[in-house]
């Protein structure tokens, strides 16, 4: 069974450095695990703290 999921997070403007660093961690730890086809993080273009898995 594959599940599909998509994620929108959208970080307050103070936090948005700390918030992306987390989500990087999230990546990286997400993508060891065996049965991860794929999971990767996009900011926003024009608007930096717009995060979407």
């Amino acid at each position: 069974m594959k599940i599909y999921l998509t994620a929108i997070i959208k970080a307050k403007e103070e936090y948005r450095n700390e918030v992306l660093k987390v989500l990087q961690n999230m990546v990286a730890e997400t993508q060891k695990e065996e049965a991860n086809e794929l999971y990767t993080l996009h900011q926003g273009i024009e608007d930096k703290n717009h995060f979407v898995f």
